[in-house]
């Protein structure tokens, strides 16, 4: 093995994850650190770490689980005002359907505030709860917002 390798005692917490393996490595330096092995980790002792986990050398692999659609939206990144309005026009959404679906809230401080918050705003987050009481309202499917939010995202 090549002297860039460092190395270490233990590994173990393994599990699998969308691009490699996390697991908990002890470092020889006394260094309990997370870690996440690739198969072509730039660094020779993640390559070498990740080549001995899936022969089985640190015991099982837990399954990679995917997130969660709410741990997802909880990550995705905020839009600013021209990226909202694209993805809204990618919903078939005008600013004036948003109005409609604003005026149609019952309740007197929660109508202000969504109106303060869509004429105001100079970010928009997916989860916030004005955004999902009006896209509710609007009849669209989270999943549909989902892919428009990340278009406009690229954008």
């Amino acid at each position: 093995m090549s002297e860039d390798i460092l190395w270490w005692s233990e590994v173990k917490d393994l599990r699998y994850t969308e691009h490699g393996i996390e697991c908990t490595v002890l470092f020889n330096d006394g260094a309990t650190v997370p870690f996440h092995a690739m198969p072509n980790d730039t660094l020779p002792h993640g390559r070498d770490i990740y080549e001995k986990a899936v022969a089985g050398q640190f015991g099982a692999i837990a399954p990679f689980v995917p997130p969660s659609a709410e741990v997802v939206r909880q990550n995705m990144p905020p839009l600013s005002r021209r990226q909202f309005f694209l993805a809204a026009m990618r919903l078939n959404i005008s600013k004036d359907d948003i109005r409609a679906a604003i005026s149609r809230i019952a309740d007197p401080h929660t109508k202000m505030v969504a109106e303060i918050e869509f004429e105001e705003a100079g970010s928009f987050y997916r989860l916030n709860a004005i955004f999902l009481m009006i896209t509710e309202d609007m009849g669209l499917l989270p999943e549909a917002i989902d892919v428009a939010w990340m278009e406009a995202a690229a954008s």
